[in-house]
């Protein structure tokens, strides 16, 4: 992976550029809009008062232009903020060594994956960390409720392979709203060292509690902490799962978690490329 590539500021820089100027277009077009339609409205009433039937017909369609002209401006706006984020990820992915893909598709059965409806991937990057683990990098969203209720959930989600087996674990960093609180209740979860229990609480399938702790060490804890992130991890089916809980839209912010998860892969592959799963009776390795 290479971090050190300039060629990406222009795709970035343009994308930026379109963000704000569509926020700053979304605000314009919409006191027009309001302005024309005020007119327009005024324009209606007065002429039915007075019984002219042109004017108020002017009026109507004084309306309804301003509306379309608006909507269509700024699908324009959109389509073309689209296409710079695609170019930016493309150039993202060159710039660091990786394949593009542009809808990756979901490969394990992870607990944020089985949150609300209305599921999908965006943006992606292909290739290997550390020249060794493959690895996925992509945009995630999914919806809870539905009406005034509806909210949409964006995460960014990098995905790390390894050579062992274990059972499925989730570690839930309590700064964080990954984990919704329906799920927190019913998990089983085991008790960690006092100094970590305020910042973690570790998920795992009853009756492979010391696998999960001879996995999640207190040195590990530890590294995870002085790494600053407030994001959760996840083992389940040979993958590492890190959930950040917003789109990346800089490469520095690319970087920055890249190099995290480097420093975390670096220190946690060892034991998960040796790990072997031995199923206790019928109990599931997974959560």
């Amino acid at each position: 992976m290479n971090v050190d590539t300039p060629n990406l500021v222009s795709a970035e820089e343009a994308y930026n550029r379109a963000s704000k100027k569509l926020t700053r277009s979304l605000v314009i077009m919409g006191v027009l809009e309001m302005l024309v339609i005020a007119i327009g409205a005024t324009l209606f009433y007065f002429s039915v008062q007075e019984g002219a039937v042109l004017p108020a017909m002017v009026g109507v369609v004084a309306m309804f232009l301003g509306t379309f002209v608006s909507a269509v401006f700024l699908i324009f706006l959109m389509f073309g903020l689209i296409k710079l984020q695609e170019l930016f990820w493309k150039e993202t992915a060159e710039g660091l060594g990786y394949a593009y893909v542009k809808n990756p598709p979901i490969t394990a059965d992870a607990l944020m994956f089985r949150e609300g409806h209305g599921r999908s991937t965006g943006h992606g990057l292909l290739g290997h960390l550390s020249d060794e683990h493959p690895f996925r990098f992509f945009q995630y969203s999914y919806v809870t409720g539905s009406g005034k209720s509806r909210q949409t959930h964006n995460f960014c989600v990098f995905e790390v392979s390894f050579s062992g087996t274990f059972p499925h674990l989730y570690l839930n960093n309590k700064h964080n709203k990954n984990l919704s609180g329906m799920k927190d209740m019913f998990l089983p979860r085991i008790t960690l060292p006092t100094e970590f229990e305020k910042q973690f609480s570790l998920y795992v399938p009853k009756g492979y509690e010391i696998e999960a702790l001879e996995l999640f060490t207190p040195d590990l804890l530890a590294q995870i902490l002085d790494m600053k992130w407030k994001h959760d991890v996840e083992l389940v089916q040979q993958k590492l799962y890190v959930f950040s809980e917003r789109y990346i839209t800089k490469r520095e912010q690319l970087v920055e978690e890249l190099s995290r998860l480097k420093t975390l892969t670096e220190y946690i592959a060892p034991k998960l490329d040796q790990s072997k799963l031995y199923t206790i009776g019928d109990l599931k390795h997974s959560l």
